[in-house]
């Protein structure tokens, strides 16, 4: 007895291999010792399908095998005849009969195409075309078939040969440095204007370009050359470099607003007796009362005394020889300051007291008001002030004194 997958052929046990056991089919197996159905009969024929005799049921190869296939267009009335083709596959293009001027390029090894003979489709046919690519056949009439001509569609072309056609042309300024400059354009038409002097060009290049004045006020003194400033050399903040007014000019009327006179007797206070630095312009009993507003002013009274007229000429004046008894004491420290200003005051009598600062304007920055006092001091702090000069002013109904301060 043989194990499972062998059996005994006649000479013990051997392993069955199943397959065709004919010799005379198509797929013998000679190690085969188990017929298992599968012979083939043998077909001799061409088994190259690359051939013409080709036969698709032959297993066996016989030598038929002559005609190598070749795929092609077979009709020879077709563009693209192949004269050894011989195997049609479709591929044939005609000429349409809607397109008479067309025909075959003449190839018969397959590469024939359709000639177009009219390019431009004009309805002439190229060979009769005077312009075969122009469908307007010279639509301006100079001569020039419209694809060569270098301004179709203008007859004269180009008369001045600078490249552009004429119909083409725009006229404008050309020139780069005119005012009226316009980048487009290609013909010079003598319009251009120019900037001389302060003026200056707006800046447009599409020829839209104005002149602007450059010396608006006409002092010859371009505009962007001007320094603006107090001019008036009358003036307490003159600036001799200025060349434009600003009106910012200050007068001492305006530095000294409570410092004013009746100049003209019209019953207007209206012109200073200080200067721009708030000294008198006129003291020449130099007593401290500036001469405008001094009962004495030839005579040093300052202390403005009138015990036997008020109002009028002080008692110096009428020669009584009066003498000072009412003692002031008015002191201001440090001067320049820059942190705390300390103001010292002492009398003999009991008086209101007005104290103010003023700056160099004219504006009071500080006040402070005493009643029926003797003496005090007072302590003002100037830390927070701008740099510069102010005035200092001490009033009471029997005496006042002006100092100036510098504030650094």
């Amino acid at each position: 007895n043989c194990l499972e997958g062998y059996s005994d052929f006649g000479a013990g046990c051997e392993l069955i291999v199943l397959g065709c056991t004919d010799d005379t089919a198509f797929n013998y197996d000679p190690i085969a010792n188990t017929d298992d159905g599968s012979c083939e009969a043998i077909v001799f024929g061409c088994i190259d399908d690359a051939y013409l005799e080709y036969n698709p049921l032959a297993n066996t190869d016989d030598g038929s095998c002559i005609t190598l296939i070749i795929v092609g267009c077979m009709d020879d009335l077709a563009c693209n005849y192949n004269i050894l083709a011989n195997v049609d596959d479709d591929s044939c293009i005609f000429l349409d009969i809607n397109s008479p001027c067309d025909y075959c390029s003449g190839e018969i090894d397959g590469t024939g195409v359709i000639v177009d003979g009219d390019l431009d489709d004009d309805g002439i046919c190229n060979i009769d075309d005077p312009c075969p690519n122009d469908p307007l056949n010279d639509g301006d009439g100079d001569g020039i078939c419209d694809d060569i001509d270098p301004c179709p569609g203008d007859p004269i072309n180009d008369p001045d040969g600078d490249g552009v056609c004429d119909v083409d042309e725009v006229y404008g300024c050309t020139d780069d440095t005119a005012c009226n400059y316009d980048e487009l354009a290609t013909e010079e038409n003598d319009s251009c204007f120019y900037a001389i002097g302060c003026d200056y060009c707006s800046g447009e290049t599409d020829g839209t370009g104005t002149i602007v004045d450059g010396d608006v006020d006409n002092d010859g003194v371009c505009d962007y050359n001007e320094i603006f400033g107090c001019d008036d050399s009358s003036a307490c903040n003159y600036d001799d470099t200025a060349t434009e007014n600003d009106d910012s000019c200050e007068y001492p009327e305006d530095l000294y607003p409570d410092d004013l006179y009746d100049a003209n007797n019209d019953g207007v206070l209206d012109t200073s007796y200080l200067d721009c630095d708030g000294n008198c312009l006129s003291d020449l009993d130099e007593d401290g009362i500036c001469d405008q507003v001094d009962n004495c002013p030839t005579v040093f009274n300052p202390n403005q005394e009138d015990e036997d007229d008020p109002g009028g000429a002080g008692d110096a004046c009428d020669g009584i020889g009066l003498e000072e008894d009412d003692s002031i004491v008015f002191q201001v420290y440090p001067n320049p300051v820059n942190s705390v200003l300390n103001v010292d005051y002492g009398s003999n009598i009991l008086e209101t007291v007005n104290v103010k600062l003023f700056n160099s304007v004219g504006q009071v920055v500080f006040s402070s008001n005493y009643v029926d006092i003797k003496d005090f001091n007072l302590q003002i702090n100037v830390q927070d002030f701008s740099s510069g000069i102010y005035q200092l002013k001490l009033i009471t109904p029997s005496y006042n004194s002006n100092k100036l301060i510098i504030v650094n």
